[in-house]
């Protein structure tokens, strides 16, 4: 990334860094992504599928497993929903925050709500998620992945499940190799 950007190129960048953050978390969590693309002219966006079965599902007919399951498969979407900011935040801290950043938050919390007897404190819980993520983001290889996908993205592509998946791999492989 060069030095010297205009403000179109900053506005691109932090696009591609947020959606590469959500990108590369719902990966890490198995979360399937169907594509990642940024549109200067639309919202940038980044679609993940859930998989069948979990979508609608009434938290009170759960026990057990299935109930720490579904907990876990909830806050994992909420992470990946957190990566994006954090890693546009990380790459270009004074950048805007997308349009749809605020829609992701309340997303984030309307579906930790759906946790609400087992979460007493909803705020807490949040900051804690929050933390992981950004602990995620800053290791070496992770980072590498997130740098990646946003240099791929900001060629103008949709990127695909499977390129996602090549992109990562050899960027992580590229971050663990020893320096010459």
């Amino acid at each position: 990334m060069g030095k010297r950007r205009s403000s179109k190129q900053l506005k691109q960048e932090a696009a591609a860094f947020h959606e590469a953050g959500h990108a590369v978390m719902a990966r890490h969590v198995g979360l399937v992504i169907a594509e990642v693309f940024i549109d200067p002219e639309e919202l940038p966006r980044c679609r993940t599928m859930a998989g069948p079965g979990w979508e609608g599902v009434n938290v009170e007919n759960l026990y057990g497993e299935a109930k720490e399951a579904y907990r876990q498969h909830i806050e994992h979407k909420v992470m990946m929903l957190m990566a994006g900011r954090l890693a546009q935040r990380r790459h270009v801290p004074h950048a805007e925050d997308p349009e749809h950043f605020s829609q992701e938050i309340d997303v984030a919390a309307q579906v930790l709500v759906s946790l609400t007897p087992e979460i007493r404190d909803l705020t807490d819980h949040m900051r804690q998620l929050h933390k992981r993520v950004q602990a995620f983001l800053r290791k070496p290889e992770v980072w590498a992945q997130v740098t990646a996908l946003a240099e791929l993205l900001l060629k103008g592509r949709p990127i695909s499940s499977a390129q996602i998946y090549s992109a990562m791999i050899l960027a992580e492989q590229k971050a663990k190799r020893p320096a010459t």
